[in-house]
């Protein structure tokens, strides 16, 4: 059993810094969409005001992300290939729990980790952009006509793209913990016991 350098530390502040803007977005817009913020004494504007400021936090964390990706050439595996996507059809079986069979394994990253980090990267940009939207609903108002006819319509896909961010969070912490735990330890100390291989030098 050898410790193999699995996330350098740059992913690894990355990962958190993730963590911890994602959480105060998700929480913040549970507040805005239930309108509880009253239940910690918080004003409309203060919620408001946490839920911005992590967005726009995320937003560029996302930037800073892809500019790291570029210059370390650690896109190269964080980009699906074709031969990947030829193995959807068995990843999607096997977390759907239609077959007990794993999909192929590879390096550091499956196509449906691929996938959705992509995602999620898509999706941060659309919700900096409806969300400017949102806050600036005078300025912006050619646009809303253009693009989605209606303030309404904007406030509905900023809703589905959150909804879609917290089902697949939900998704990725579950799998976290029931599919390779030790993947967990390595976003903490870097390194991953694996079998039968030389130690990299970090």
């Amino acid at each position: 059993m050898q410790k193999v350098m699995e996330q350098p530390l740059a992913i690894r502040i990355f990962h958190w810094l993730f963590f911890g803007t994602a959480l105060i977005v998700i929480f913040t817009s549970f507040l805005k969409v239930f309108r509880i913020g009253s239940v910690f004494g918080w004003p409309e504007t203060t919620v408001s005001f946490y839920h911005q400021t992590s967005g726009f936090a995320f937003f560029y964390l996302i930037v800073f992300r892809v500019y790291y990706s570029l210059i370390t050439g650690s896109w190269r595996q964080e980009i699906p290939t074709i031969n990947e996507f030829k193995t959807a059809p068995a990843f999607l079986k096997y977390f759907s729990f239609l077959t007990e069979t794993k999909p192929p394994v590879f390096p550091k990253y499956n196509i449906g980790q691929k996938l959705v980090f992509l995602s999620w990267a898509v999706l941060v940009i659309l919700q900096t952009i409806t969300g400017v939207i949102l806050m600036f609903p005078i300025q912006t108002k050619p646009v809303v006509s253009f693009l989605f006819g209606s303030l309404q319509m904007v406030r509905l896909v900023h809703f589905l793209l959150f909804a879609y961010f917290f089902i697949t969070v939900l998704i990725h912490i579950y799998l976290v913990f029931t599919e390779d735990p030790a993947k967990l330890q390595a976003m903490f100390t870097g390194y991953l016991k694996k079998k039968g291989e030389a130690p990299e030098k970090s």
